[in-house]
């Protein structure tokens, strides 16, 4: 039913050959479909973006998605560098080239590769605009000592990429101008008093213009004639869509007094559209202002609950530390089977254990978790943190459960709280990402919902089934910038997280002012009992922030 094409971080280009691609197939007559089909994967190849691959299509464990030696947008291969002469490059390409591609040079290393613009082609000894395919082409760059024999040479984008580059585009959608308003318009003459009255939607307007008139020897005026000055709008953002004319006297009025009154009234309609449209505009701001919630009432001094997230039955020790509040316990086939062995250590107290969902759950796995989920209710434990939208039918018709929103769940408003709350969510995590100041006006809203934030925690930076190989959990994957990253393997899922954790352990009384009274402490990561572990623990009862982790955007913001 319909198509989502990736544009977000795309050029111009990328997405006009991705649209007009399937646009071909979709528009094509059921007999030349494939034919536009043969055509639009043509158009496909030109689009640069990341190497096609067929995705899950072909099982569980894809090979063609995550290649180490394939750097992002690889482009288009052309060949490899046979020669280096200063700031020159040698390759034989197997496309066609000409001046305005754009080319990246990717080392052999895992560093970025260098694009640029080709301004200059060398063919032979001389100097063109273009090069066939299979021609050894010298190519003059502005990078002296860059380039190695070996490295390889991708197109990244073709000379429309000059008529299709963010200023081009910009200055076309310009000049395109917006759609014009459709107009009706109604012409009367009585006298020498020419009266118009034109609509535009809702907003109409009327006025009365003195014309000197003349009895009519041949050409009298006439609706036809009217509907012709009137159907040039001039610069005016108008369309005239429907003309009619009341009976018409044998008379003439001058050309250019008619041109004169159908300038002014346009104007006028164009003025008064575009002020019901600011009217309209502040109307359905001052709506959507007054339909915010109201501020919640304060919270009560010193009320503070914290929940530790833990790897096993083990950790369920530390509830006897009175910093800790609860803690959210991984649903787990083997925390699940282990119950029986704390049952009595946790009797009178379920509510202070949360049982925390996995990220992603597999078809197969669906009804062992709902049978899972069943079992725990009936035993006393009725609290859940949900990180998924695909989680909440486990609980439908279960009675007495309270469920908690995790912060993948995302809210950045309040609206988005309430949508959470339609589907039974008593308690959310705000999001991970959030800035001071939406979370300062966000905690103001009655919601009806028990906010909690996030205070210490790893966050994935990515969680796929597609395997990475090649890649040890024990040494950190370092970006081009220098970032490190940890690569983990479990349950068939592949975790990426950055070796900086996030914390605000040093502003929870500066959250707690601001109307948050629930926080969360992840330490399943490290573990509760490690060193690592009982430094978190340790910042956390200090109220002290942790050295080399980071905030996101709490104090530089969302923008």
């Amino acid at each position: 039913m319909s198509f989502k094409i990736e544009g977000r971080m795309k050029s111009a280009e990328y997405v006009a050959n991705v649209v007009g691609a399937y646009r071909r197939v979709l528009d094509a007559p059921p007999a030349g479909r494939r034919e536009a089909a043969g055509k639009a994967k043509e158009l496909l190849k030109q689009s640069f973006g990341r190497v096609p691959t067929k995705g899950f299509l072909t099982g569980r464990a894809p090979t063609d998605i995550a290649i180490p030696s394939l750097k992002g947008s690889t482009g288009r291969f052309l060949g490899e560098v046979t020669q280096v002469r200063g700031g020159e490059i040698v390759f034989r390409s197997r496309d066609g080239l000409h001046l305005g591609y754009r080319l990246r040079v990717q080392p052999k290393s895992d560093k970025a590769g260098t694009a640029f613009t080709v301004k200059e082609l060398g063919l032979g000894r001389g100097r063109v605009k273009k090069t066939p395919a299979g021609s050894q082409v010298t190519v003059p760059t502005n990078f002296r000592g860059q380039f190695k024999v070996g490295d390889t040479v991708f197109k990244v984008s073709s000379e429309k990429a000059f008529t299709m580059s963010d200023p081009a585009c910009r200055r076309k959608l310009g000049a395109a101008g917006r759609e014009p308003w459709p107009v009706r318009l109604e012409v009367g003459l009585e006298g020498e008093t020419l009266t118009v009255r034109g609509a535009s939607g809702e907003t109409a307007l009327e006025r009365s213009y003195p014309v000197a008139t003349a009895p009519a020897t041949e050409s009298p005026l006439s609706e036809g004639t009217l509907r012709e000055v009137f159907a040039k709008t001039a610069v005016e953002p108008l369309a005239l869509e429907e003309f009619a004319a009341k009976e018409l006297p044998p008379v003439v009025i001058p050309p250019s007094r008619l041109k004169a009154v159908r300038r002014d009234f346009y104007e006028g309609l164009a003025e008064a559209l575009v002020t019901a449209r600011r009217k309209r505009r502040d109307r359905h701001r001052k709506e959507a202002l007054d339909a915010l919630l109201p501020d919640a009432p304060p919270r009560p001094a010193g009320q503070r609950q914290v929940t530790v997230a833990v790897r096993d039955l083990r950790d369920t020790t530390l509830l006897a530390d009175p910093a800790v509040d609860r803690i959210f316990l991984p649903l787990t086939p083997a925390n699940l089977g282990g119950l029986g062995k704390v049952a009595r250590r946790m009797a009178g107290r379920e509510d202070r254990l949360v049982w925390d969902l996995p990220f992603i759950l597999f078809d197969d796995q669906w009804a062992g978790y709902r049978d899972a989920v069943a079992q725990l209710v009936t035993r006393g434990f009725t609290t859940f943190r949900l990180h998924n939208l695909g989680h909440f039918p486990l609980f439908d018709g279960l009675e007495g459960v309270r469920l908690i929103s995790g912060y993948r769940l995302f809210i950045l408003n309040s609206q988005a709280a309430l949508a959470w709350k339609g589907l039974g969510v008593a308690e959310t995590t705000l999001y991970i990402e959030d800035d001071r100041d939406n979370l300062a006006e966000l905690l103001r809203r009655r919601t009806g919902l028990s906010p909690a934030l996030t205070a210490y925690a790893s966050v994935p930076l990515l969680t796929s089934r597609i395997a990475v190989r090649g890649v040890r959990p024990d040494q950190p994957v370092v970006s081009d910038r220098g970032d490190a990253y940890r690569v983990s393997t479990r349950g068939g899922l592949t975790i990426v997280r950055p070796e900086a954790d996030f914390s605000l352990l040093g502003k929870m009384d500066e959250l707690a002012a601001m109307g948050c009274g629930r926080f969360a402490v992840e330490l399943a990561h490290v573990g509760v009992s490690t060193a690592e572990g009982k430094k978190i623990l340790e910042a956390l009862k200090r109220g002290r922030e942790v050295p080399g982790t980071s905030r996101f955007n709490y104090e530089m913001g969302m923008e």
